[in-house]
């Protein structure tokens, strides 16, 4: 078994797994994954620490390897949650000594210098731990392009590559990154991105008096200050201010309270069933503004194979993706023959709000007989 983690700044998840029974099956969840609110602890391997001593104590010596997703930029061996500065930088060789004692009973810190002893741990960005093609065959995308045209020049020519691919994930904040297809491993690799913090391009009046309106608190704006869901209670403050529409109950007290994710769930269900006007437009214009970011991240990246939609978001309002005004925004370019590459992208959301964590799943999994071999030389029967 593995251990899998996806570690945000607003909470995180973990999970112990085990191989599914062929190769193409998902991992299989031992238990119940586990959430956590992030800010409640010191660091990292605090959590890790709750959740094997406390939630798993049983499993524990039976974790071979282990994959560790985090929001945030990860280079090398090291690597930062953005938005918890009080944390301390997050080591590869930090998570291996936790978790060599935490389930190995090994306290020799020596060992995790030992390739051969030590525990196969894999630390990356949490959005880069998603297994694109994994999501494709269990069927848990949803197209929402009609003019899309699959491409995937792998099973028509040897000779050529499966087309890149694009990722976006709107939950706390906004995620990007590429997928390439690497000709030699046979499998996509992942360059992940801090294009969130990117600047927000308004495209017409109505979002540069976003800008101007957001400017008071922020500058410069990010975008992923509007496409999140802080940002969509941004987007509602927005026309509140602007228009002093009616309020849906309740929602006010959870801004003021900071409960942001809570706040965007009234702001989404109100806006899908048009029962305030604010929470409609709300959600009018962040899905065209979502819709004009996804398409920008396809052209940078020649994104042909597809762009793929994760988050807490796009799952919730996969029918309103689906009504046109987001592709209107993904495709509306000003020169034809871009406008017209891009309408055949398959763009899909990804429907599952664990896909992150079982990608990581995956990555720990395909570490675990190497992790088995490490154990038995560390503990020698």
């Amino acid at each position: 078994m593995i251990l899998a983690g996806d570690f945000g700044t607003n909470d995180s998840v973990i999970g112990i797994f085990k191989k599914g029974e062929s190769e193409d099956d998902a991992p299989i969840l031992v238990g119940k994954a586990t959430t956590y609110i992030t800010k409640d602890y010191s660091g990292l391997e605090k959590i890790i620490e709750n959740f094997l001593q406390n939630q798993h104590k049983d499993l524990k010596k039976d974790i071979y390897a282990a994959c560790i997703g985090i929001t945030g930029t990860v280079s090398g061996e090291y690597g930062r949650i953005l938005g918890l500065p009080e944390w301390d930088i997050i080591t590869k060789q930090s998570l291996c000594e936790s978790l060599m004692r935490l389930s190995w009973n090994v306290a020799d810190k020596k060992l995790c210098e030992e390739p051969s002893k030590r525990m196969p741990v894999v630390f990356i960005n949490n959005l880069a731990a998603l297994d694109v093609r994994r999501l494709e065959s269990n069927e848990e995308l949803v197209n929402i392009n009609p003019n899309s045209k699959e491409s995937d020049k792998q099973e028509t020519d040897e000779n050529e590559s499966p087309a890149n691919r694009a990722l976006m994930s709107a939950r706390w904040g906004l995620a990007e990154a590429l997928l390439y297809w690497d000709r030699m491993d046979q499998k996509f690799h992942s360059l992940a991105s801090q294009g969130g913090h990117a600047n927000f391009a308004p495209r017409n009046d109505l979002e540069i008096e976003l800008l101007r309106y957001l400017l008071k608190q922020f500058n410069p704006v990010a975008v992923r200050k509007v496409l999140s869901e802080p940002g969509l209670v941004y987007i509602y403050q927005f026309f509140k201010y602007r228009d002093n529409g009616q309020t849906p109950a309740g929602l006010e007290e959870l801004v003021s309270e900071n409960k942001i994710s809570k706040a965007a769930g009234v702001i989404i269900e109100s806006g899908l069933a048009n029962e305030n006007a604010l929470c409609t437009q709300t959600l009018d214009l962040f899905v065209s503004i979502f819709g004009a970011e996804a398409g920008n991240l396809a052209l940078k990246n020649l994104a042909l194979g597809g762009v793929y939609l994760a988050g807490t978001i796009a799952p919730r309002i996969v029918d309103k993706l689906s009504d046109g005004a987001f592709m209107e925004a993904f495709t509306k370019r000003k020169n034809k023959m871009v406008r017209e590459l891009i309408s055949s992208i398959p763009v899909k959301v990804i429907l599952s709000s664990q896909s992150r964590l079982y990608g990581a799943a995956q990555h720990a999994l395909d570490n675990e007989l190497r992790g088995m071999i490490a154990y038995n030389k560390c503990n020698p029967s």
